[in-house]
């Protein structure tokens, strides 16, 4: 038999045929040639059976460990297709991006280059004014767009070092209202800010929450009317958890929009975006430990929550 037997057995196998052999030919010995047949062939077949029951049960173990391998290696290559996938639709999004909002951005660009150079001398100042700060507008949109695109990608790749530490989230919201402050000016928007006192620290990296809360406050500018109101709030109304909150008077978002808002290139109330801030902001929340929500506003707008827990202290035994 070419079976590869291990030594258990093997003396599982000849042990009973060597004894009943042994006792076969004592028998034999005595003139007693039936019952020494006998006993050899009843001893034989016990070996046999041992030995296949050993075999089968070896067998059943190989195939066990045989079918574990193929389940993994079949959840592992359907993880790999589920990620080329997603890969997939992400390049295709990028290309879409790329074909519709950069091309516009630039040929508006291109546009008014090409009018200032035609028109320099019979454009008045005020013209001249226009279009060069819709030059430097659409710029500062593309470095935007394309800066989303490549934070994007860096988060979805895991390239994003986070670095928490204690922090005072209070700072963060005043330098985030001074951002919205600047950017909104143009449109009569005042910030309100409310900061709840003596809060802990909470246990975060500082840059990236910082640039979480300037794409929801640059998200509250973008949506806003005309001489509306931004409010910036920060609290501990949970236990171990703190709360900022960025609420704008805009035109808030619909309840079937507020989960897909914070995928890439969604945007549930879209005017002047692709919907990559807000996907941002959801990973670098999450990377923090954190998680973050939208509901409605107190003005019929949107407001987006950022829970972040709390420093813990530790304590001296």
């Amino acid at each position: 038999l070419f079976v590869p037997f291990t030594m258990v057995e093997f003396l599982l196998f000849t042990l009973p045929i060597a004894i009943a052999y042994w006792i076969a030919l004592f028998m034999y010995s005595s003139t007693n040639i039936d019952m020494a047949i006998g006993f050899l062939s009843v001893f034989s077949s016990l070996a046999v059976g041992v030995l296949a029951t050993a075999l089968m049960d070896k067998n059943r173990r190989k195939m066990s460990r045989y079918s574990a391998r193929v389940d993994l290696l079949n959840h592992k290559l359907a993880e790999a297709n589920e990620k080329l996938e997603k890969s997939n639709r992400a390049m295709g999004d990028f290309l879409a991006v790329c074909s519709h909002d950069l091309k516009n951005r630039l040929s508006a660009i291109g546009n008014a280059a090409e009018i200032l150079e035609v028109y320099w001398a019979k454009l008045d100042e005020k013209k001249k004014a226009d279009y060069l700060e819709s030059i430097s507008q659409e710029a500062s949109m593309m470095g935007t767009l394309i800066r989303d695109i490549l934070d994007l990608a860096a988060l979805d790749q895991g390239e994003f070092s986070i670095r928490r530490e204690p922090v005072k989230l209070g700072d963060l919201a005043r330098s985030a209202g001074r951002t919205a402050e600047l950017s909104g000016a143009g449109k009569g928007i005042k910030v309100d800010i409310d900061i709840e006192e003596e809060l802990e620290p909470a246990e975060v990296d500082s840059h990236r929450i910082a640039q979480a809360l300037d794409n929801l406050v640059a998200n509250a500018v973008r949506h806003s009317p005309e001489n509306g109101t931004i409010r910036l709030a920060v609290s501990g109304k949970e236990a171990g958890w703190q709360v900022i909150e960025v609420e704008d008077e805009g035109e808030g978002v619909a309840d079937s929009d507020r989960e897909k808002i914070f995928e890439p290139y969604v945007s549930g109330r879209s005017r002047g975006s692709v919907g990559l801030g807000l996907a941002i902001v959801k990973r670098l929340v999450e990377l923090n430990g954190g998680k973050v929500e939208v509901d409605s506003g107190r003005a019929g707008g949107a407001v987006f929550r950022v829970l972040l827990k709390s420093h813990k202290r530790r304590h001296p035994n």
